[in-house]
């Protein structure tokens, strides 16, 4: 992944860490699975492959909690760099 400088970070407390939804890369490759099937359903070759697909189907941060009361979170995208495993 890599941070979008495009796209400014940001500071929240905690109690806002409820609001994200957190997955481990297996999730993540199996709803890009599921992504691809429904965006490329009419299609007779679908693009299981690459990060770049990634930041079609989601929108990813990188969470980096810096004391007990605050975090950043910072927009992120995907590097095409082949299949999760």
């Amino acid at each position: 992944m890599f941070y979008d400088q495009n796209r400014k970070a940001d500071t929240l407390y905690i109690k806002h860490l409820k609001n994200y939804k957190f997955l481990n890369l297996k999730e993540i490759r199996k709803k890009e699975i599921a992504w691809v099937d429904l965006t490329y359903a009419k299609s007779k070759y679908k693009p299981y492959t690459g990060g770049g697909l990634r930041n079609g189907a989601f929108q990813t941060y990188l969470i980096e909690v810096i004391s007990n009361e605050k975090f950043v979170i910072y927009p992120v995208i995907w590097r095409n760099e082949g299949v999760i495993d």
